[in-house]
C-alpha cells in the first residue's frame, strides 16, 4: 500500500551568504534549491537521531 505524499510550503528567512551558499551548492549539485534545502534537512534531522 502506497502512502500519500503530502505537500507543505515553508517560507525560509536567512541572510544573503547563506541563501548564496545554498544556491551554490545546487548548482554544484545540479538540483533546485528547493531539493537541496530537503537534502540538508533531511541529514541534518538523521543526524540528530545518531
Amino acid at each position: 500500500m502506497e502512502r500519500e505524499q503530502t505537500t507543505i510550503r515553508l517560507t525560509i528567512r536567512t541572510s544573503e551568504t547563506l541563501e548564496m551558499m545554498i544556491r551554490s551548492e545546487a548548482e554544484k549539485r545540479g538540483t533546485s534549491v528547493n531539493q537541496t534545502m530537503l537534502y540538508i534537512l533531511s541529514c541534518y534531522f538523521k543526524n540528530q537521531r545518531e
